[in-house]
């Protein structure tokens, strides 16, 4: 669906795995007027609010992970509602506390959340100036199996990479690297960002393992794809997905993340 030209209190993002809910959803908001992005995970959606301000933001309990949803209260200002199944008040408290603005019974019926959504974006919306967003020509493309861009692949479920249709081995770590750049294509990504997403912590002496774990990526991406460039490096501030590669369609052949 396209995106231009759209007010910022009518975009939300949705934060399901369990595609028959997912549709559900996604069919109500839509009919209500709402431009609906979905994605797989917490993550997915940090890198995505910043750059569509959405108004709303529902997740799953499930896709929840603390560090994540750190991440995504300091990446947008949307309201995040946050479905869980029976849970003790414990659990409810801590949710609240982690970020949650609102907290609903999942699965929610497609009228009450219809009635929740419609609510609280109007209440977000209100006194804001309408902004015209223009989505980059070329950006990542995010669906419930992972990210494509140009001829990068990163295929979430199974933590896989393929660059040009062919698979590159990587390490744990080297993958939460990669995914922490492309993850956020539009950008350039800190030194900071990347440790505290890869190791959780905030510790500056971490930054000497970031640009070992990119060196390796460099190394073993080039292996692959000799002529196509993937991590630049932005001195003095981190790294960012190349200009070649933003550039690049996806090549022929190539598998495609089913939407």
């Amino acid at each position: 669906m396209a995106l231009a030209s759209r007010g910022i209190g009518r975009q939300i993002i949705v934060v399901e795995s369990e595609e028959p809910v997912r549709r559900q959803y996604e069919r109500a908001l839509i009919d209500d007027g709402y431009v609906v992005t979905v994605v797989p995970d917490v993550w997915s959606a940090c890198g995505i609010a910043q750059r569509l301000s959405p108004c709303v933001i529902l997740v799953h309990a499930g896709a929840l992970a603390k560090d994540a949803f750190v991440a995504l209260r300091a990446a947008t200002r949307a309201t995040v509602i946050v479905m869980i199944g029976a849970v003790d008040e414990q659990v409810r408290v801590q949710l609240l506390r982690d970020g949650a603005d609102v907290l609903c019974a999942w699965p929610i019926s497609v009228a009450e959340l219809q009635a929740r959504v419609g609510a609280l974006s109007r209440r977000w919306g209100a006194g804001q100036p309408e902004v015209k967003l223009e989505r980059p020509a070329i950006g990542p493309e995010f669906s419930l199996s992972g990210i494509r861009l140009g001829g990068l692949s990163l295929d979430t479920s199974g933590r896989c990479v393929t660059v040009q249709g062919v698979p590159v081995k990587l390490s744990q770590t080297e993958y939460s690297v990669l995914y922490s750049i492309v993850n956020c294509a539009d950008r350039v990504v800190t030194r900071a960002e990347i440790r505290e997403f890869v190791w959780g912590m905030g510790n500056d002496r971490l930054d000497h393992a970031v640009d070992i774990h990119v060196s390796h990526l460099r190394h073993k991406l080039r292996d692959i794809a000799p002529d196509l460039p993937i991590i630049q490096t932005v001195w003095g501030v981190g790294f960012r997905t190349s200009d070649e590669l933003r550039s690049t369609g996806a090549p022929d052949g190539q598998r495609k993340f089913s939407k």
